[in-house]
């Protein structure tokens, strides 16, 4: 497996097919977290663990995320956002299309697409299973750096230029 390491060029239909998604994202975005086994309690001294009698293997509890609702809330006296609240929701979303394209090209250049493609129709087994993560939580991590870059680098100019001027007039 290598990982093409020369530049990429992504174009922007490949960027534009993920605005449905990225929009959704943040818009209304609902996590849903596994209960971890992994925290049942000691029974103290007794060297044996407490385990619910209530079957609890299917629980998972939820997370709401509404970033734009969030970036609305800063300026509860004005129902409209301001230019900077815009931009940033604007780049936000912008950001995820972005980072979902270079997942794309991520699973086109790993043995990931395939993968997913087999793990549609049966769940995956073995070594494949175990490949078949690692290149998922790679493939998040690649996601969550380009979003995380993109957003470094396109709302930085716009703190810095606001603080001097804020500095200026203050001044």
């Amino acid at each position: 497996m290598s990982l093409n390491a020369g530049l990429t060029t992504i174009h922007e239909d490949d960027i534009a097919k993920h605005q449905a998604l990225a929009q959704g994202m943040v818009t209304r975005l609902i996590i849903l977290e596994a209960d971890d086994p992994a925290t049942v309690t000691a029974l103290a001294g007794t060297g044996r663990r407490f385990v619910s009698t209530v079957a609890t293997t299917g629980s998972r509890r939820t997370r709401e995320v509404e970033l734009s609702k969030t970036i609305q809330s800063v300026r509860l006296a004005d129902p409209l956002m301001s230019p900077a609240q815009h931009a940033l929701l604007f780049r936000a979303r912008r950001g995820l299309q972005v980072a979902l394209a270079v997942a794309d090209v991520f699973a086109r250049q790993t043995n990931l697409e395939g993968l997913q493609s087999r793990n549609a129709t049966a769940p995956l087994s073995g070594d494949d299973a175990a490949q078949f993560k690692a290149l998922l939580s790679a493939c998040a991590y690649v996601s969550a750096f380009t979003l995380a870059a993109y957003l470094s680098s396109t709302l930085s100019g716009e703190g810095s230029r606001s603080r001097m001027r804020r500095s200026r007039t203050f001044f």
